[in-house]
């Protein structure tokens, strides 16, 4: 089935959508900087405030009451899971020993996926020269089957032939099954502690070989059943497709020690924690951790929630910011004779502008934020940017300076001594009034600058008499004369 629409009103109605759409990123990223900041500082005081609490790491150790040391407040323990309970799946006949256990059924289902296309003049080659758009679009839909763990409705579906069981033909559905109470030491766990623990599960295996369970006739295979439907209701699923078959899986969380931070009740259970920033404090993993890897642990979850939400709250700011000048695109798909090409151009220049527009946008909001939730990182942060920006704007100035000074003022040379004649030698004095020439220059010298004296400090041996041609340079600063070389070490006198 096709359905065509027009493009003009359809970018009117998302650029109204766009508009909404960079509100709630400005929203999401406000958020989130208060979420992150407030995350931060409860867990920072959590890490000041914790204290440990004695409990046995093995079973075989004698318990320690902490009902009795009266150990109230925010305390951390790493305890080891003795007499752990008894859970079971009466549905599937499975009982097993754990903390928690889950079941996960599944079944296989028609999903509907629409695509977007173009409507071109002839529609029989769009890759063809010729071709014109229109500025119509036009919408095709294709069905798979996928395995879910909830009901996909089939009713609003666009062709009739494809149709999905009703929640009510399902033989069972997912469900998660915790202990009540566990007690470790003189503490009890209740479910919100557990609900904490999801690493370390284990698979289990089924019991029956077969069964019948509400029309579904389920057999074994692996880990699981898997199962066909005898009757829904007048729906007989394809044989071809599979669709209406259900599997079924099982697993439990054992975990031999656990440990948590919460806080510990007169009555000796333990439940939240509540800070000064209005958050709930309460951590728990399936494993001996202390105190300070719990926190590190809980830190670096909270940077990962924080930057995975600034991603999110950007790319809905830049799809927002699309469908706000999706006008523009809609306007050049009316050009004539070009306005394929024309639309073309369009969006890649509003992909680039929605980009420029959304990274400085967001930073900003990050950086405002900051500055009213932590104003004393953000004034450091903000301090150590302008001063790296300050000392690159001065080195960037001193360099264009310099590179000014040599252009006009002195030309810069460098004086090269050629080694001292011998003594007695008739090449002395020759090499005296040509030392000029070992003198070497980044650019042609000017006009030879001869001083009337020059005052020597060194030793009557080695204070010939002074030759102006020896010496020139061009006019230095203040009008200055040069001075004469340095001395010689004494030995060379």
């Amino acid at each position: 089935m096709l359905h065509t629409s027009s493009s003009v009103p359809q970018s009117l109605g998302c650029a109204c959508l766009g508009c909404l759409a960079v509100l709630l990123s400005l929203i999401l990223l406000g958020y989130n900087e208060q979420r992150a900041a407030q995350t931060w500082a409860s867990l920072e005081e959590g890490r000041s405030q914790v204290r440990e609490v004695p409990c046995p790491l093995r079973c075989s150790e004698n318990a320690s009451s902490l009902g009795n040391t009266q150990q109230r407040g925010l305390v951390h323990a790493s305890c080891a899971v003795c007499n752990p309970p008894v859970l079971q799946d009466e549905d599937f006949a499975v009982q097993v020993t754990a903390l928690k256990l889950e079941r996960t059924v599944e079944m296989l289902q028609w999903q509907e996926q629409k695509i977007e296309e173009k409507v071109y003049n002839d529609d029989t080659d769009q890759t063809g020269a010729h071709q014109t758009h229109t500025g119509r679009k036009r919408y095709r839909y294709t069905y798979n089957a996928v395995w879910s763990q909830h009901p996909i409705s089939s009713t609003h579906f666009q062709q009739g032939q494809y149709r999905n069981p009703g929640r009510q033909s399902w033989p069972a559905s997912s469900k998660e099954m915790l202990a009540p109470r566990l007690q470790l030491g003189g503490l009890l766990l209740g479910p919100d502690v557990l609900h904490k623990l999801d690493r370390g599960w284990e698979s289990v295996a089924p019991v029956r070989s077969s069964l019948q369970l509400r029309g579904y006739r389920l057999n074994r295979s692996g880990n699981g059943y898997e199962g066909r439907p005898l009757l829904h209701e007048g729906y007989r699923p394809s044989s071809s497709s599979g669709v209406g078959e259900v599997r079924v899986r099982h697993r439990r969380l054992m975990p031999q020690v656990i440990s948590f931070v919460g806080e510990a009740s007169s009555g000796g259970e333990l439940h939240a924690y509540r800070t000064h920033a209005g958050d709930d404090l309460l951590l728990a993993s399936p494993e001996g951790r202390s105190a300070e890897e719990m926190f590190d642990d809980a830190v670096s979850a909270n940077t990962a929630l924080t930057w995975t939400m600034r991603c999110g709250g950007f790319l809905l700011m830049f799809v927002g910011f699309l469908g706000l000048f999706s006008p523009l695109v809609a306007a050049a798909e009316c050009v004539p004779f070009i306005g394929s090409c024309a639309s073309q151009g369009a969006q890649a220049a509003t992909c680039v502008l929605a980009c420029a527009l959304a990274i400085p946008l967001a930073a900003a909001v990050v950086a405002i934020s900051w500055i009213f939730l932590r104003p004393g990182v953000a004034v450091g942060a903000l301090a150590v940017g302008l001063g790296a920006m300050l000392a690159a704007a001065w080195q960037r100035r001193h360099r264009r300076a310099g590179k000014h000074g040599d252009e006009q003022g002195p030309y810069q040379y460098s004086r090269v001594h050629p080694a001292e004649p011998e003594a007695g030698s008739t090449q002395g004095a020759s090499a005296l009034h040509h030392r000029h020439a070992d003198m070497s220059y980044d650019e042609p010298p000017p006009p030879p600058y001869y001083p009337d004296s020059v005052p020597s400090a060194c030793p009557p041996a080695f204070n010939p008499v002074y030759q102006p041609d020896v010496y020139h340079s061009g006019a230095l600063p203040g009008g200055a004369a040069p001075s004469a070389p340095p001395c010689p070490e004494p030995s060379k006198w």
